[in-house]
């Protein structure tokens, strides 16, 4: 009994010491699996191609960097990309996520190259939209409103404003 009570300690502690660590080292992991989700659902949405070169994520300074963005037109468009980003920058104040205000201190887009061209008599983000809707139509629908005299989701959540301290767009090309 006792040593089967030790290797339960051993276990929990060893697992709680995991957990540890992987939230102290989430910046080296949670960029690479936010990307492989995006990189993995995007295309099913959207049915074409879709690319990031970079992503990281840091909880605990608020920083999000996004970098080699790439989505590709839907089949017979002359152009290859609908949309490339070469970088997204975005810092959050982390002490205001809990508030009534949320403040961003900065965000920065660099980079977009978009284009909004027709084949076949249908636009590019036509067809991608069109996609999307298709792909989404299937999702669960939401929940039948809340009964007489009960608040709905909606009116029971708190009302939050967001602040952008500064936003930078720079580097932008469109070919319509």
């Amino acid at each position: 009994m006792k040593k089967a009570l030790k290797w339960i300690f051993i276990s929990v502690g060893a697992v709680i010491l995991l957990a540890v660590l992987a939230l102290a080292a989430h910046p080296l992991w949670l960029g690479s699996a936010v990307k492989g989700v995006a990189c993995s659902a995007v295309p099913q949405i959207t049915g074409t191609k879709f690319a990031v070169a970079g992503l990281s994520v840091n909880l605990y300074s608020g920083a999000l960097r996004v970098n080699g963005v790439e989505l590709w037109n839907p089949a017979n468009y002359d152009d290859k990309h609908a949309v490339t980003l070469d970088t997204l920058s975005v810092d959050v104040d982390m002490d205001t996520l809990n508030s009534d205000l949320i403040v961003i201190k900065d965000i920065t887009i660099d980079g977009v190259y978009a284009t909004y061209v027709k084949a076949d008599g249908k636009y590019n983000f036509d067809v991608i939209a069109a996609n999307a809707e298709q792909a989404t139509a299937s999702a669960p629908q939401a929940k039948e409103p809340a009964a007489a005299g009960e608040p709905s989701p909606a009116e029971a959540k708190r009302e939050v404003k967001v602040v952008i301290d500064r936003l930078t767009i720079r580097n932008v090309k469109v070919k319509y």
